[in-house]
């Protein structure tokens, strides 16, 4: 048996598949793919919406009050950068 080392996965909407040659190049793609979603601007955007959420979620009783002085940090810790990506301090 000949067995080659190609995958393939869907790449868009068309249903059009792309041919990877090896586990590297498919997770090059992924991760280009991640980087335009998991973009400073975006983290940015979802962290005012997150901490938002917080603040409404405590508002309407859905969250104790304690719990936005613990979801806060970690909210900041994932999503509060600048434009470079880098943590703001």
């Amino acid at each position: 048996m000949n067995e080659t080392n190609n995958e393939t996965a869907p790449s868009s909407a068309a249903g059009e598949e792309v041919s990877y040659k090896s586990r590297a190049e498919r997770r090059a793609a992924l991760r280009a793919k991640s980087e335009k979603i998991l973009s400073p601007a975006f983290r940015r955007w979802a962290y005012g919406v997150a901490v938002a959420a917080v603040g409404v979620a405590v508002f309407a009783g859905w969250l104790p009050a304690p719990s936005a002085a613990v979801l806060a940090p970690l909210i900041m810790a994932l999503l509060y950068v600048d434009e470079t990506g880098e943590p703001k301090a």
